[in-house]
């Protein structure tokens, strides 16, 4: 008779561990249900998009013997000798383009690019990032003119918005071949009032001094949306 108390002790307590794992189990399954609902809201309400990726540049082949740069890594395209000149995109590492000069200060190239692309049909890449060869001789080539600042109104803290992710032409409607009104910084934060049919341009809000009907756009390749999911289509 003195066994048995003991043999039900034991398995009183197995019973009250098992209980116990059981409310752990619970917990967690509920913690990891909740952290997954949260990130499923996060990323299919709209309210704030990942860092978009700038489109890529493929530039033509060099000639035989030209003066080329080849990227060291994935390196800007830009229409001007610095950074303060927006991006076209991005060439990838390994990429060689024709060299047509050099910037006077000897810190940029001027390369050869497709001019259905990139109309003037030469672009700006750094030369701390590229290797160039047979390029001593290359003309120095004067930077192209700046376009003014855009002046973009600053957004409230919960309006629909967009924040560039570098110089950022700011242009008189959805595509790149409208004029441009002028350049908003890295880190700009403006109001959104619409946005293109293609969903690639988002219409901002601009001073009327700069822009008639109040309105400027910018390419959806260099800006994070915020809050954007019910602004209305512009055509």
């Amino acid at each position: 008779m003195s066994d048995q108390p003991t043999q039900d002790n034991e398995s009183g307590s197995s019973k009250v561990w098992m209980v116990i794992i059981g409310v752990v189990v619970i917990i967690v399954i509920a913690i990891l249900a909740y952290v997954a609902l949260s990130n499923q809201d996060s990323t299919t309400t709209g309210n704030a998009n990942p860092t978009p990726v700038p489109p890529e540049v493929s530039v033509p082949t060099p000639a035989p013997g030209a003066a080329v740069v080849t990227a060291n890594d994935a390196i800007n395209v830009r229409s001007g000798p610095s950074t303060d000149y927006p991006s076209y995109g991005v060439a990838p590492a390994g990429s060689q383009a024709q060299v047509i000069g050099v910037s006077p200060d000897g810190g940029w190239w001027n390369i050869a690019v497709n001019p259905q692309v990139i109309p003037p049909g030469n672009a700006w890449v750094s030369g701390q990032y590229v290797t160039a060869q047979n390029a001593e001789n290359a003309p120095v080539v004067e930077p192209p003119a700046l376009p003014p600042p855009a002046e973009v109104p600053p957004a409230g803290a919960n309006d629909p918005k967009v924040t560039t992710t570098d110089v950022v032409n700011v242009r008189s409607g959805p595509g790149t071949e409208y004029p441009i009104y002028g350049l908003a910084p890295l880190r700009t934060t403006g109001s959104v009032v619409g946005k293109s049919s293609d969903g690639g341009w988002w219409a901002v809000d601009l001073p009327t001094t700069i822009s008639p009907d109040g309105i400027g756009w910018v390419s959806a390749d260099w800006v994070i949306a915020e809050n954007v999911e019910n602004v209305p289509v512009i055509n």
